[in-house]
């Protein structure tokens, strides 16, 4: 895990990833940490728009729900996927936050890093949520 404090107002922690290159230790990681950080404010769910959602990503979002951890999904590389394809992707997505969620954040946000896009809105929300705005 990655720790980057941000001012004096909060932190960022970057866990690794969980699909195709997560460390074998990953469950003894990641689980007590979420089940045990009190101060945890939300949790962000890094998803590949480019691949849509998958069963390790369902896995994730189970996570987050057994320790009740209030949560936002991020469809990443958004420009990877081809419109109609991530159009798909996304309302996959918004069914089973509807479905399937009680802590997830109703919308989830596409983002690109290459070319930025969704990066402001998202970063606005993270300083909401952390109480900075």
């Amino acid at each position: 895990m990655n720790f980057f404090k941000v001012g004096k107002e909060f932190a960022l922690i970057d866990m690794p990833g969980y699909g195709y290159h997560a460390p074998k230790d990953f469950v003894d990681m990641v689980e007590p940490y979420l089940s045990s950080r009190h101060n945890l404010k939300r949790t962000f769910l890094l998803l590949d728009a480019s691949v849509g959602i998958t069963e390790l990503d369902k896995i994730a979002i189970d996570m987050c729900e057994e320790f009740g951890i209030p949560y936002v999904i991020v469809l990443t590389k958004a420009d990877r996927a081809a419109k109609g394809e991530l159009l798909k992707r996304v309302v996959k997505v918004q069914e089973v936050i509807e479905r399937q969620t009680k802590g997830c954040f109703p919308q989830p946000f596409l983002v690109s890093s290459l070319h930025f896009w969704g990066i402001h809105l998202l970063r606005c929300f993270i300083a909401h949520v952390s109480g900075v705005l």
